[in-house]
């Protein structure tokens, strides 16, 4: 019994594997999707129309799950998880308000205002990574651990207002 649960926990193991992104856009857009499919879960849950545990929510709640696993191995954590589902769901529902969205983000377990007070200027350099062509794993990866604080800083430092405050999901 206890080989049977290892084999199946080492196939799902590979499977994840195949399934994780290798490309900063690629990894961002399965998260992208996983968001917007889980919003109206998320507001119903709210609403207390319905449970995420139920039959149709659970399979859309395990992809989004796996889909913020994948954005936080890719990313060294999770500012790129809370910026790319708070803009998704922004973008999704672009009348909605800030404050609005943070309570929604609140249920869904994100601390917005953590990401707004500390992570969000990574967020602004692994963009600037991914535009300057370092997109694949690999070499993301390695570029960042190259970049020294300095560069960071100077990234930031770079950004107009506008840029500013949409990293900071603030505008």
């Amino acid at each position: 019994m206890a080989q049977i649960a290892r084999d199946a926990f080492n196939s799902e193991r590979a499977l994840k594997g195949l399934l994780m992104p290798d490309n900063f856009y690629v990894c961002i857009g399965g998260l992208v999707k996983a968001a917007e499919g889980i919003f109206p879960v998320i507001v119903d849950t709210c609403e207390g129309n319905r449970e995420i545990t139920n039959d149709i929510s659970k399979p859309l709640w395990d992809d989004f799950t796996r889909e913020q696993e994948f954005c936080d191995e890719f990313f060294h954590g999770s500012e790129m998880r809370t910026y790319v589902i708070a803009k998704a769901w922004k973008n999704q529902y672009h009348f909605l308000k800030w404050d609005q969205l943070d309570a929604l983000l609140d249920v869904g377990g994100i601390n917005i205002e953590r990401y707004r007070e500390v992570g969000w200027w990574r967020v602004a350099c692994f963009y600037y990574l991914a535009k300057k062509g370092f997109e694949d794993r690999d070499a993301f990866k390695s570029k960042w651990r190259a970049m020294t604080s300095e560069q960071c800083l100077g990234i930031v430092q770079s950004l107009s207002g506008d840029e500013l405050l949409e990293y900071q999901l603030r505008g």
